[in-house]
């Protein structure tokens, strides 16, 4: 996706790998929160 020159060592792509599942992982949680309890969507970081 984005793609920069910058993240080809492995560390610091792993560490990006990392970030982006957990993240994922949040937003997910968040929107089974969210179709459980209806009426209370509240967005914001």
């Amino acid at each position: 996706m984005g793609r920069k020159g910058g993240i080809a060592s492995g560390k610091a792509r792993r560490k990006y790998k990392a970030l982006k599942w957990m993240l994922s992982i949040v937003v997910d949680e968040a929107a089974k929160e969210a179709r459980e309890k209806p009426g209370g969507s509240r967005r914001g970081k």
